[in-house]
Parts: structure tokens; C-alpha cells; sequence
């Protein structure tokens, strides 16, 4: 994996994960996604249609509100040092992951927030 420097969250971040497929689209990609289908990905990626904004959904604020102090409880708990890191394949760049954390040991670590209903 090649580490790619960048601030999650901004235009060279969206950018950057545009121009390839991220981990958070593999669920779509294998036809699992609730949300989404392989056909409306692959008309976002080659730009015959705009992705959804999802910044007004109740789930993805949620979970934006809740990072960094679920990041801090991770790290107590565990007692290492999360960095939050963007990644690619080096045999094949268009594959990409936008990581929460890599511990100090490389090992990623990912965080969701799910809903009360969700988690039940």
C-alpha cells in the first residue's frame, strides 16, 4: 500500500477518492448496498450523474460529530496512537481507503456509528 498525503475531508480528498473506487464502495460493487446500486456507482464514476449529498443525513452527521472523541476512546483503550491515513494499491492506484486510524503497529482501524435500531 502507498500512502497518500491528505487531509480527509477536503476537495483534494474527494477529488483523490473520485478517481478511484474506496473500500466504503465495496458494498455497492458486490451488489450488498441498501443504499446504492453498482449501475448508479458506475454512472457517478464516469460522470453521467452527480453523487447524492449526504450532508444533511441524520447518519452521516452522526458520525461525522462523533469521530474524533470515538477516536480518543480508542486510543485510551488500547493505548496506541491512531493516524488517519489515505492509502492505495500500489499493483492496482485505483483501489483506495481513506483509514480512520493505522495504529502504530500499521494495523487500520475503522469506527461506525450506528443508529439505535441499527445496532439492536
Amino acid at each position: 500500500m502507498r500512502l497518500i498525503d491528505l487531509s480527509q475531508r477536503t476537495p483534494e480528498w474527494l477529488a483523490w477518492r473520485a478517481q478511484g473506487v474506496t473500500a466504503s464502495e465495496a458494498a455497492i460493487i458486490l451488489g450488498r448496498s441498501p443504499y446504492q446500486t453498482p449501475w448508479r456507482l458506475w454512472a457517478e464514476k464516469t460522470g453521467l450523474c452527480l453523487p447524492d449529498d449526504l450532508s444533511h443525513n441524520p447518519f452521516v452527521q452522526r458520525g461525522l460529530a462523533l469521530e474524533d472523541s470515538a477516536r480518543q476512546g480508542f486510543e485510551e483503550r488500547h493505548q496506541t496512537w491512531l493516524l488517519p491515513v489515505c492509502g492505495e494499491l500500489q499493483a492496482h492506484p485505483a483501489l483506495r481507503c481513506s483509514f480512520d486510524g493505522l495504529t502504530e503497529r500499521g494495523e487500520p482501524v475503522e469506527r461506525k456509528f450506528p443508529a439505535q435500531n441499527t445496532w439492536e
